[in-house]
């Protein structure tokens, strides 16, 4: 209903061919979209017309993925190269009441899982961003807030291994709403990171 808060979640494997960008589902034995992608990839065009058709004005959609920002980036651009009907369907989405939409990167960009975090950086932080809320009086978990926290968190996470990573948001300016309630019987599934040991050679 549109007073309902809808959540979509999605961590895994992504690439981009073109202008769209295609989440590869578990049904994926490899990387060849045109070979084998028909029924088992999400494209972005796809995504984009699921969610404009719930009419839920709250909406939260998370990627998780390597070159997810390629779905910000058509949200917030419109990309010139994709055809009318897409473009419409993004502008619905984009405009909508409380849209927001975080990638893990870029549109040609690497989104990092880790051994030392025991997933992927952009749900680690998300999930300590959660769990931090748990530890004070205010238990709400505003999304802009929560979102804003991962954004800077990721990059340094990142670092820590090595690597670059930097998460892409895009939302309504104002508007930012509470996406749930962190008490203390919610029990956050996220470990601290792992020791990290170094073989050096004398």
């Amino acid at each position: 209903k549109a007073e309902d808060i809808l959540i979509v979640f999605l961590s895994g494997h992504g690439l981009t061919r073109g202008n769209d960008f295609f989440y590869l589902t578990q049904a994926m034995s490899s990387f060849e979209v045109e070979l084998e992608g028909k029924g088992k990839t999400i494209s972005n065009t796809e995504l984009t017309r699921w969610i404009t058709g719930i009419p839920a004005l709250k909406q939260v959609l998370i990627l998780d993925a390597c070159n997810s920002g390629k779905v910000v980036e058509s949200l917030a651009n419109s990309s010139k190269g994709s055809n009318s009907s897409q473009i419409r369907a993004l502008e619905r989405l984009k405009d909508r009441t409380g849209m927001f939409v975080l990638s893990g990167s870029a549109a040609d960009k690497l989104s990092y899982e880790s051994g030392k975090f025991d997933q992927g950086l952009l749900t680690y932080s998300l999930l300590q961003g959660m769990k931090m809320v748990g530890s004070k009086n205010e238990k709400r978990v505003d999304v802009m807030q929560w979102f804003q926290r991962s954004c800077d968190e990721v990059p340094l996470l990142a670092k820590s291994i090595q690597g670059v990573q930097t998460p892409m948001l895009v939302g309504p300016l104002r508007g930012s709403f509470d996406v749930g309630i962190v008490s203390e019987q919610v029990n956050i599934p996220v470990k601290d990171s792992l020791p990290v040991v170094i073989r050096c050679n004398f």
